[in-house]
């Protein structure tokens, strides 16, 4: 089951398993709820980008060591959304709808969606969406600093979503500008 926590970047960051464990319920959460699809992902992919992701939070700590902080959630989200869009560890997507679950006889109009935007730009998708939740959560968390219930999470608009994969496809994006955007997504927004 896909679940951010508090810990969370915490436990991704220091263990591979559990990134590894993490990275695979937010795939299946996204591609199955959304499209009925089950992802093929690709170890060594997921591997690298987890790799190349410490090492630039690595290279980021060194640049904060003289102040005494560390990089941010929206810094850290920020390079681990980079990573996967370039590692894409989603190699492809096996059509998990059955009928005989019950309900209609094919994917509904969302699913239908889902699935055409997982095929032209799944790993853009993922990869933005990941590091979108990882900010939203610790966003909302921040603001009731866990005493009281947050308020609902921040949903992007489908053309949003449209443009932002689009230009993430198509386009060199740096870890810093997905920081600005992610950062500029939440400013003053709660």
């Amino acid at each position: 089951m896909f679940k951010i926590t508090g810990q969370t970047l915490a436990e991704i960051r220091e263990d591979y398993g559990q990134f590894k464990v993490f990275f695979h319920a937010y795939s299946w959460h996204v591609a199955f709820s959304g499209a009925k699809f089950v992802p093929a992902i690709s170890g060594r992919r997921l591997r690298d980008a987890h790799t190349f992701w410490i090492n630039d939070l690595k290279r980021l700590a060194l640049s904060f060591k003289d102040t005494g902080r560390t990089p941010d959630y929206y810094k850290q989200a920020a390079h681990l959304a980079y990573w996967l869009r370039r590692q894409n560890p989603v190699t492809s997507y096996r059509d998990g709808f059955n009928p005989q679950d019950g309900g209609s006889d094919g994917p509904t109009v969302h699913e239908s969606e889902v699935r055409e935007l997982l095929r032209k730009y799944g790993g853009e998708f993922l990869a933005f969406d990941l590091g979108f939740q990882i900010c939203d959560f610790y966003e909302r968390m921040n603001l009731t600093n866990g005493k009281t219930e947050p308020p609902p999470a921040f949903k992007l608009d489908r053309d949003y979503i449209n443009t932002m994969v689009y230009f993430l496809k198509t386009k060199n994006v740096s870890p810093h500008a997905l920081f600005l955007v992610y950062k500029a997504l939440f400013f003053r927004r709660y």
